[in-house]
């Protein structure tokens, strides 16, 4: 004969069981382990016709807003010291100028950091930065950053491909 509390037993060792299960099932699923182990990388975006080669090292090239973030290996999240990262923008009046490019080379943390004008709109074009990175044993990442009107600040990873 079962008594209620073998039954109530029994339903509780199953619920936790189901539990377990679920659990387990959530933590060895390919997304789950793939979000641990991996950071999708950047997209890339047009260079455009203004790039430059050779931006000058400096850290501001204008003023009002700042983008920063830290340069990270796609695949193992790991930051990368050393990179090379330039940017250049359009002027308030919407050309391009040398005073609106920069570079910088990324901090042991893979940190990076520059200031900058708010780019203009220009020829049906939404304010946008340009950004190329260079990092040892990876593919060069061409990308455009679109900050939103009334932004000051823009934090942002630039995440490239090993090669």
């Amino acid at each position: 004969m079962r008594l209620a509390s073998d039954f109530f037993r029994g339903e509780t060792m199953n619920y936790l069981l189901y539990i377990a299960v679920g659990a387990l099932l959530l933590l060895l699923s390919p997304a789950a382990t793939m979000a641990q182990t991996k950071c999708p990388a950047t997209a890339s975006d047009v260079e455009g016709p203004f790039y430059k080669a050779d931006a000058p090292i400096r850290e501001r090239t204008g003023r009002g807003l700042t983008i920063s973030g830290t340069v990270r290996s796609a695949g193992s999240c790991t930051p990368i010291p050393g990179a090379r990262v330039e940017w250049w923008l359009a002027n308030a009046q919407g050309s391009y100028d040398d005073e609106h490019r920069g570079a910088l080379v990324t901090a042991d943390d893979g940190g990076y950091r520059f200031e900058t004008d708010f780019p203009p709109s220009y020829l049906g074009r939404p304010p946008h930065i340009h950004v190329k990175v260079f990092a040892p044993s990876h593919r060069t990442l061409t990308t455009q950053i679109y900050p939103e009107r009334g932004r000051k600040a823009v934090a942002l990873d630039l995440v490239v491909l090993a090669d």
